[in-house]
């Protein structure tokens, strides 16, 4: 409960209750929604990250499908370490994210960190475990499960 509150949203992300954008008694839910996700969008974007990879990664399927509309080609973006926002709902566990951006054909077997990192599908078992929702859904789209290369190794046919 006290997690998710405003106050220690805007605490966490290193804001305080000017984050609120409006005065203590009030509730402003969209001046407050629409600052917190200007603040999101410039604590990413230096990480290379668009829309898409912060709605993913906060799980935030309505803001996915407003994308859908006005920038599509985000879905397969990738940031400054080639992480698609596949990877972002991934590592957080949103399956209903996962499956949204699925339906987008995006790339379900995209590596990281410039074709040396892991596949969605190892990043799934390794975060969540064998019967996590997601690692099944991958399973399920036939992912392959590809670890990160090893210091010296070089991406090649063989390891995708």
């Amino acid at each position: 409960p006290v997690l998710t509150t405003p106050l220690f949203l805007s605490l966490l992300f290193g804001g305080g209750r000017d984050v609120y954008d409006h005065r203590p008694g009030e509730h402003n839910t969209n001046g407050r929604r629409q600052h917190q996700q200007q603040r999101q969008q410039r604590l990413f974007r230096g990480e290379g990250a668009t829309r898409a990879h912060i709605a993913a990664k906060m799980g935030r399927l309505d803001d996915l499908q407003d994308i859908m509309g006005t920038s599509p080609e985000d879905f397969h973006a990738k940031d400054n370490n080639s992480w698609q926002p596949l990877h972002e709902a991934v590592r957080g566990g949103f399956i209903h994210i996962v499956n949204f951006l699925v339906e987008q054909d995006v790339d379900i077997n995209a590596r990281t960190l410039h074709g040396r990192g892991p596949s969605p599908l190892w990043m799934a078992e390794f975060i969540h475990g064998l019967d996590h929702p997601v690692m099944q859904r991958l399973t399920e789209l036939g992912a392959i499960k590809l670890p990160p290369l090893e210091r010296g190794q070089e991406p090649n046919e063989d390891n995708r």
